[in-house]
């Protein structure tokens, strides 16, 4: 999913390089990466910046997904593997922070708004150029999803377990507030 602009080559499910003069092989992990159990390879380069990323994941996939994403920076990437999330500066991959949304379970760029979203089992986080920009937490009590948007609204769906039923709320796309019906 690379539908924002960026400058730099990404792919994904690439092959640990061999030999000398290849590209380094970066480890990105949240925790310890030995004790993940899924690894994803990504091959990178910007510029004259060439790399490999061996991204640690945490999450059975379904209900968790593995994706590549450009974003709203045109330098950045979002790797995830199995539910982590990584937000990658693709020129300097060292300098990386944690998608604070786990395990991420859906993804929805919002080009209109430059934002990207994430959502897990009950949350949804808006990522813009500079990072988080708004954070909607307990939205629904599980099986979030986030089913579209425009240019004023962020459409997400979930089940409301205290009453057991399917709830659909709208979300404000510049704050994350849940709008009145």
């Amino acid at each position: 999913m690379l539908d924002f602009p960026h400058d730099y080559t990404v792919v994904a499910d690439g092959e640990l390089p061999r030999g000398p003069g290849m590209a380094p092989v970066i480890e990105f992990a949240r925790g310890t990466s030995a004790s993940a159990p899924h690894h994803c390879l990504v091959a990178a380069s910007r510029g004259s910046v060439r790399w490999t990323g061996r991204f640690a994941g945490d999450y059975e996939e379904p209900p968790a997904i593995s994706f590549v994403s450009s974003s709203p920076d045109l330098a950045t990437a979002f790797i995830t593997c199995a539910g982590t999330g990584y937000r990658v500066d693709m020129g300097r991959p060292e300098r990386f922070e944690i998608i604070d949304c786990f395990p991420i379970c859906s993804v929805h760029a919002v080009m209109t708004a430059n934002l990207i979203l994430f959502g897990n089992f009950t949350d949804v986080v808006a990522y813009g150029a500079d990072g988080v920009l708004w954070e909607a937490r307990g939205l629904v009590s599980d099986d979030l999803a986030i089913d579209g948007s425009d240019r004023e609204l962020v459409n997400v769906s979930g089940v409301n377990a205290a009453v057991g039923e399917s709830v659909r709320i709208a979300l404000d796309i510049h704050s994350g507030r849940a709008m009145s019906s």
